[in-house]
């Protein structure tokens, strides 16, 4: 808390009026009326050391507020701060936690079977068609077109499709 030294010389952060009050809160650049500095989502007033300032939304939050806002990795369901990796709009991922199922290598492309996320290449393994002749999975080529050769009902790799 300070006093009145910079009083009247600039507008609160937060209600945006003159800071007309003998005493004053300084948190990091900012400078709050004493009513003001209080968690803008639950409204208990702030402890200097343990307050969070969003800039974007300009806002301060006290630590559990701060917590509780935080998106949850749906693999390890910890606190992700920093990069979010989001799939289908409601799963969120730490960039370390977004891997492949079965290899376990970071993914930039994926493809999802029963609820978890593969590589393309273990993904197209397990829901790729399976050659007539050899019984092997018929996997993409590196433009992820699956080539495939079809007779009657049956299914080949262009190696295993002659006459």
């Amino acid at each position: 808390m300070e006093t009145n030294l910079e009083r009247n010389k600039v507008d609160c952060y937060k209600c945006k009026t003159k800071i007309a009050d003998p005493q004053l809160y300084r948190f990091q650049q900012c400078l709050f009326h004493t009513r003001c500095f209080v968690c803008s989502r639950c409204n208990t007033p702030l402890d200097v050391n343990m307050t969070y300032l969003d800039e974007a939304l300009e806002t301060v939050t006290c630590e559990v507020c701060y917590h509780d806002s935080l998106d949850r990795c749906t693999k390890c369901e910890q606190e992700i701060i920093g990069q979010i990796i989001q799939v289908d709009g409601n799963r969120r991922y730490h960039k370390e936690c977004f891997v492949c199922y079965k290899c376990k290598k970071q993914l930039c492309e994926y493809g999802e079977f029963e609820g978890q996320i593969y590589c393309p290449s273990d993904y197209h393994k397990m829901i790729g068609p399976k050659c007539t002749k050899c019984n092997n999975v018929i996997l993409p080529d590196k433009t992820l077109t699956i080539q495939t050769f079809k007779f009657k009902d049956n299914v080949y790799h262009s190696k295993c499709f002659v006459c």
